[in-house]
């Protein structure tokens, strides 16, 4: 009997130490998982973001594109509806995910005078919205930042980004979509270019 109870104490003993093994193996691995997971997060933000400054580059003295012959604003969508309308090495495109038409057109506004030429196209998400985010500050001054309450640091656009994730996920599939031609669907935007003189070609998702 008392062989028994020492055979049944080893045996509970080593379970015990196999389980305790266990949960620290899988919460090594979980640790890991999340830290790679938050990488991936990090990364794509750092992306998205860079992306979206990317056209400043565009807007100083040693600007690649010499001659914007359009302006190209809105949401993500795929270039190859782009590049069959414009020549996209003529073009300055200022494009974010899920941009609203409100936006788009106070960056139109803001950029007007760096056009050389006179397209403009507006690229409209699915869902319109009226909201402006902190993705769209870095195209507008320092007086429209203010009275529109929004902020250009890199802080508040990482904030923006980690609050809204859906953003992160459907960054790279609204980027490969074929948006359609469609009638002007603001009229602010008409109003404005054609007070510009400006051609308005109007796409959506």
């Amino acid at each position: 009997m008392s062989g028994f109870l020492k055979n049944r104490k080893m045996w509970l003993a080593m379970a015990y130490i196999l389980t305790i093994a266990v949960l620290i193996v899988f919460r090594f691995y979980l640790v890991v998982l999340v830290f790679v997971l938050c990488g991936c997060v990090l990364v794509s933000m750092y992306i998205i973001d860079e992306k979206v400054r990317l056209p400043l580059r565009e807007l100083t003295s040693k600007r690649n594109i010499k001659t914007i012959e359009t302006l190209i604003i809105g949401d993500y969508c795929s270039r190859k509806v782009l590049s069959s309308l414009y020549d996209l090495d003529k073009s300055l495109i200022v494009m974010a995910p899920g941009r609203s038409v409100k936006a788009s057109l106070l960056i139109l506004q803001h950029l007007a005078s760096r056009l050389d030429g006179k397209n403009v196209c507006i690229v409209a998400p699915k869902y319109t919205t009226e909201t402006i985010t902190p993705l769209d500050a870095p195209f507008f001054s320092e007086l429209t930042k203010f009275d529109l309450g929004v902020s250009n640091s890199i802080k508040q656009r990482f904030i923006y980004l980690m609050k809204h994730p859906l953003i992160l996920l459907t960054a790279l599939t609204t980027a490969i979509k074929n948006p359609s031609l469609v009638q002007p669907f603001n009229s602010d935007i008409l109003t404005y270019c054609n007070r510009k003189g400006f051609n308005l070609t109007c796409l959506q998702k």
